[in-house]
């Protein structure tokens, strides 16, 4: 597992999150288990690929509209949620702002909004999906716009090698930054 994953699911592990309802972008994994406690009567996951058996199958590249949805779920069902994750996944959408607006648009006012994004990755797997990475000032720019606010950024570090790469290739790196940081850890509110 790499280091940047390993943080994060010490970070994760050290947050309690309760209520009524929660939305999971990526059904892949069950994200309830990095948490020190993830406690929802009602819990859904939402993916776009139905190997993955989510609860709800749609592309978060595209907007909600009651004639967009896919399958079976009601859209006026995906409103209202008390909290919406989306974990390990920022890579995969190719439309941020559109994905952003939507999960504006599923919570409920003052929802809490929770995802991690990276900054440093490989490229990796499944082929054809890996699109974008993110600075803490581009994802702080694309909540604002999608009208998202209390917007809190905790960086996910990783070790020294990057600082090291960057100055071996004469890079023009701010000096008034960290540069060892491999992604972050993102909370907002509606």
């Amino acid at each position: 597992m790499s280091l940047y994953k390993e943080q994060l699911k010490e970070m994760l592990a050290e947050i309690e999150i309760s209520g009524h309802s929660c939305l999971s972008i990526g059904a892949q994994f069950d994200d309830r288990k990095y948490f020190k406690s993830c406690d929802f009567k009602h819990y859904l996951t939402l993916d776009n690929d139905e190997q993955f058996a989510p609860d709800v199958l749609f592309s978060m590249n595209k907007p909600v509209t009651d004639d967009e949805l896919d399958g079976d779920f009601p859209v006026n069902e995906l409103k209202d949620f008390d909290a919406v994750l989306a974990l390990n996944l920022w890579e995969y959408i190719y439309d941020p702002m559109t994905a952003h607006r939507n999960i504006y648009q599923f919570l409920k006012e003052g929802g809490l909004y929770m995802g991690s994004y990276v900054f440093v990755y490989g490229k990796h797997n499944p082929p054809n999906t890996d699109y974008l990475r993110y600075t803490d000032d581009g994802i702080r720019k694309l909540l604002t716009q999608a009208y998202f606010k209390d917007i809190e950024i905790k960086e996910i570090k990783c070790n020294d090698l990057l600082t090291s790469f960057y100055q071996a290739e004469g890079m023009r790196i701010r000096k008034d930054l960290d540069h060892n940081v491999a992604g972050y850890l993102v909370t907002a509110r509606k």
